[in-house]
C-alpha cells in the first residue's frame, strides 16, 4: 500500500505552505486537503483508504461520509467530524466509529477560522468549509470546478442541492477546493 507523506501535498496557494492538497489520480480521483497551524494538522477528507498517510492528523473533518472520503480514517485518529445530518442508512454512507457530528457555525483551528456550511444535496449531511481570509471553499462533492455540481442519485436531493449551491454563491469564494478534480481559482 502506498504511503503518502506531508511532502507529497502541494500548496493550494502559491507561497503558502499552510494550505495543501493531494489528489489521487487513479481509483476515485479523490482530493485531500491539509491546513497546518501552530504545529497541528487539520485534514479535510481522508480519501478512499487505497493508500495510507505516514502521519496522523490532529483533526479530520469529512465533507460527507461516502466511502471515497472516509475509508482513509484510521482507528487511532482522535478527532474526526462529519455533518450532523448524515444518514448511515443511505447507499455508500459510512460513518467512522469515532466520528462526531459537527454542527454548522464556526470551527477554529489555530489561526484559521472556518465557516461550517450545511450543504445537503449530494448526501443529507454534506458540509462545506469556507475560510474567509483567503476566500477558500472546501466544497467536497457539492460543487466542482467550472460550476459542475455533485450527483444526487445516491440518496441525495436535487432541490436540496440547488438550495445549497445558491448558498455557496453568496460566499464570494475565490479558490474552490473540491472533493474531486482540479482546484479552481477565480
Amino acid at each position: 500500500m502506498q504511503k503518502i507523506s506531508l511532502s507529497d501535498f502541494k500548496p493550494v496557494i502559491a507561497g503558502n505552505s499552510d494550505i495543501l492538497y493531494y489528489r489521487v489520480d487513479s481509483r476515485t480521483c479523490s482530493s485531500r486537503y491539509i491546513v497546518k497551524s501552530e504545529g497541528k494538522i487539520l485534514l479535510i477528507d481522508s480519501g478512499d483508504g487505497g493508500d495510507t498517510l505516514d502521519f496522523t492528523p490532529d483533526v479530520c473533518i469529512l465533507t460527507h461520509c461516502h466511502y471515497d472520503h472516509v475509508r482513509g480514517v484510521k482507528k487511532d485518529w482522535k478527532e474526526v467530524f462529519y455533518g450532523e445530518d448524515e444518514d448511515p442508512s443511505l447507499p455508500f454512507v459510512e460513518i467512522p466509529v469515532q466520528g462526531e457530528k459537527i454542527i454548522g457555525g464556526k470551527f477554529v483551528f489555530g489561526k484559521y477560522t472556518f465557516d461550517i456550511i450545511k450543504t445537503p444535496g449530494h448526501t443529507h449531511g454534506g458540509i462545506c468549509l469556507f475560510e474567509p481570509t483567503h476566500k477558500l471553499l472546501f466544497s467536497g462533492d457539492t460543487l466542482f470546478a467550472d460550476g459542475i455540481w455533485g450527483r444526487t442519485d445516491l440518496g441525495g436531493s436535487d432541490s436540496a442541492m440547488q438550495n445549497s449551491l445558491s448558498e455557496l454563491k453568496k460566499l464570494g469564494w475565490k479558490i474552490l477546493c473540491p472533493g474531486h478534480g482540479p482546484i479552481q481559482k477565480l
